[in-house]
């Protein structure tokens, strides 16, 4: 008796999508962290601003994404972008920014959003308060979320026949309610 390897039919792409309260937390998210590293600019005498004008800016990521919130995973394009004023602006939705905000937002469910993108070893002050901090470590909305683009960012600009799309079309395979047609 041989063993036969089960054909398994990947599909060609990945279809993903953001609801519209999916993007308002990710917004919700963003706008924390942004008002806690702009001060931490302030106190360390940097410019203000200048880190989204040139590295990242996560509320451009999250207009992309609200104007295509539907969208193939091998349409978001590989790479990143020239760090330079307005370049993330010139550039489609590309895996950088996907790789950015799902760092972000696992920052924020493991409550070290504060330290998010920090160089050193220092930490921001919560601008708002731990209150609203602590509530996306509880929130199953926001793990929920973080584990969705835990997966995108696995995938995001992959294709068909890359042996890394296929090792996570096989992990997304163990996820319940996820069928292939």
């Amino acid at each position: 008796m041989t063993a036969h390897a089960i054909q398994v039919n990947y599909p060609k792409t990945l279809l993903f999508s953001f609801t519209a309260s999916e993007r308002n937390l990710l917004k919700e998210v963003a706008g924390h962290w942004m008002k806690m590293y702009a001060c931490h600019e302030v106190d360390r005498g940097n410019l203000v601003g200048f880190h989204f004008l040139t590295v990242w800016d996560p509320l451009v990521t999250l207009e992309k994404i609200r104007l295509q919130p539907c969208f193939k995973t091998d349409a978001i394009r590989r790479g990143g972008y020239e760090f330079d004023i307005g370049r993330q602006r010139d550039v489609p939705l590309c895996v950088y920014e996907v790789q950015m905000l799902c760092e972000m937002v696992k920052a924020a469910v493991e409550c070290r959003l504060n330290r998010f993108l920090l160089i050193d070893k220092g930490s921001m002050t919560d601008v708002v308060g731990r209150r609203l901090t602590w509530s996306w470590m509880n929130s199953q909305v926001t793990i929920a979320l973080s584990q969705k683009l835990d997966l995108l960012d696995q995938v995001a600009g992959l294709f068909n026949g890359h042996s890394a799309y296929q090792s996570s079309c096989l992990a997304i395979e163990k996820l319940a309610g996820v069928e292939y047609a």
